[in-house]
């Protein structure tokens, strides 16, 4: 049996490999890009402190009342306001 010469053609591995982000930080950048855009009494970044078990989250204050992790919120969908509809 011989022995097979194995040989790297690629020499910068590190940079080909892709990290992947959280959902979490995934939504958190989505809702600074919306708050960038646009404004919003309803929505108002707080930052970022660790919850009730000790993890660092960003949090958000919604509806002016509600402080929640951005864990917690599972999408942007525009509500289209009564004073617009015909």
């Amino acid at each position: 049996m011989g022995c097979y010469k194995t040989e790297f053609y690629e020499t910068n591995l590190k940079s080909k490999i892709t990290t992947m982000i959280s959902r979490d930080e995934l939504m958190h950048h989505r809702l600074q890009a919306w708050l960038r855009e646009n404004q919003s009494e309803d929505l108002a970044y707080l930052g970022y402190y660790e919850d009730i078990v000790g993890q660092l989250k960003h949090w958000y204050l919604i509806a002016g009342e509600h402080e929640v992790s951005v864990d917690c919120i599972e999408g942007i969908d525009l509500a289209e306001d009564e004073s617009d509809a015909i």
